[in-house]
């Protein structure tokens, strides 16, 4: 099974997500969409300005989940995310590292309900 571009293998069976970054420059960009999301789900680091863009091409909503690692604002500590819909986008964030960061990896930990015609890009501006 050949690499994603864009991603990199996490020791965790996670594949870790390279951010684009934009810039007043202008920033090529390849693929707006981004790349397959993995089924074991993703990573990526987290930032006061990082948004996660998923796209779903399938017939069928698509739950993504969030890995909350602290207590919000109002006092819980739950996992955030949402549905996306067939054949619709959406896009989360900002993920500040001192909600998402994993303690163990410093990383975002993002899940899937299902991963078929997904496809997911990190941004960080």
């Amino acid at each position: 099974h050949p690499r994603r571009r864009g991603a990199h293998r996490h020791p965790r069976g996670m594949a870790l997500l390279s951010p684009m970054i934009p810039s007043d420059a202008g920033t090529t960009v390849t693929n707006l969409t981004g790349v397959a999301a993995s089924a074991g789900g993703d990573t990526f680091a987290p930032g006061d300005h990082v948004v996660l863009i998923v796209t779903n091409a399938s017939g069928g909503a698509i739950t993504v989940t969030f890995d909350s690692v602290a207590p919000s604002n109002y006092g819980t500590d739950e996992n955030t995310g949402g549905s996306v819909p067939s054949l619709g986008a959406k896009i989360f964030g900002p993920f500040p590292a001192n909600r998402f960061a994993n303690a163990t990896t410093g990383l975002v930990s993002v899940t899937y309900s299902g991963v078929t015609a997904l496809t997911v890009a990190v941004y960080s501006c």
